[in-house]
């Protein structure tokens, strides 16, 4: 299994903290595939960047199995 429970995530813009994720969880089986689709700015990147482990969540926590992505 994959994915991130109760994460939150925070972004700094003009001095101000932006929520990006909040409290936000998405758990996924090794075999299964997923589509993220979302405007801009709607936290698209900020979630393969968690999972993919180049940002680490605020609060919460991301899973990651040997077998899954990535």
């Amino acid at each position: 299994m994959w994915g991130f429970v109760d994460c939150t995530r925070y972004h700094v813009a003009e001095g101000r903290p932006q929520v990006v994720l909040y409290k936000a969880s998405l758990v996924v089986a090794t075999s299964e595939k997923v589509a993220l689709m979302g405007r801009p700015g709607q936290g698209k990147t900020t979630i393969m960047r968690l999972l993919a482990g180049i940002d680490l969540p605020d609060s919460g926590a991301v899973l990651r199995d040997e077998g899954g992505w990535p």
